[in-house]
């Protein structure tokens, strides 16, 4: 039944999707061509403006296409089980747990497709369509190279957390969403302008409580700083072993409490639900 819930997802906004991702991919067709033109006609000001024109439109759908990801998942959420389709999709034969996680799998297969088609539009408006698939072929090699510059395996493990940090964003930034849905729905009236607030409320008080961690993190970060102060460099290993602490720190953090919103998100809808 999951499967079939996550096809569903999938089907239902595809069209969004893909009227996004033409325009993207259209505006980088035209991108390429005025960028060629600009090289067989000089000093042409109305071709070098057309060019201009196009780039920031090719930036600002850049922008849009990574940000409307959340933004049709948040709408999808919100309509699917807060709204009135609410009481077709809570009657369902599945438990509540099935409906959240097949949208947060929708988020990261609508993530993963945006990001390859940024990257494939990327390259085909500056002449290069594969050097994405060109830069995965070529990351092991950086690695190494990155690991003769700064020595030690410490940027190694720097980019493994920034990696993991990545992967782990999207459903973290969406189970918070959620929680906040979550949350909303509990009151009678201005659903969506409490959710709004319980959105910021929580945030709040994760950055309080991240602060706080980060507090005992960055005491030794700033001592060891202080004590190098008349040294000329600091080593690379040190720079990477406090930034990595940071990141490991941060990633824990951010597990456990996505895994509290997780958690309360389903037993609230699973429990209190309170459909308009």
């Amino acid at each position: 039944m999951l499967r079939k819930l996550i096809k569903y997802e999938i089907l239902a906004d595809y069209k969004k999707y893909g009227v996004m991702f033409a325009a993207m991919l259209m505006v980088s067709f035209l991108l390429l061509f005025f960028d060629k033109m600009t090289s067989w006609v000089n000093n042409n000001t109305f071709v070098k403006l057309i060019f201009m024109v196009l780039s920031a439109v090719f930036g600002i759908l850049v922008v849009l296409v990574c940000g409307m990801v959340l933004v049709f998942a948040t709408n999808r959420f919100y309509k699917n089980l807060v709204r009135d389709e609410g009481y077709l999709m809570h009657t369902l034969p599945v438990p509540t747990w099935k409906l959240i996680v097949s949208k947060l799998i929708a988020v990261y297969i609508w993530s993963a497709l945006a990001v390859v088609a940024v990257g494939i539009c990327s390259g085909i408006a500056f002449g290069e369509p594969l050097w994405l698939f060109r830069m995965i072929e070529e990351f092991p090699e950086f690695i190494e190279e990155s690991r003769e510059v700064f020595g030690g395996k410490g940027f190694e493990t720097f980019l493994i957390n920034m990696i993991i940090m990545t992967v782990l964003s999207p459903a973290m930034i969406m189970v918070q969403i959620y929680f906040s849905l979550a949350l909303g729905n509990l009151f009678n009236r201005h659903k969506l302008g409490m959710s709004v607030l319980m959105y910021f409320a929580t945030y709040i008080g994760e950055q309080i409580l991240s602060s706080i961690g980060m507090m005992f993190i960055s005491s030794d970060m700033v001592k060891f700083v202080l004590e190098s102060q008349n040294d000329s460099t600091i080593p690379d290993d040190k720079i990477f072993g406090f930034i990595n602490e940071t990141f490991v720190f941060t990633i824990i953090f951010s597990v456990v409490i996505s895994v509290g919103y997780y958690i309360a998100s389903e037993r609230i809808f699973a429990k209190k639900l309170n459909l308009e």
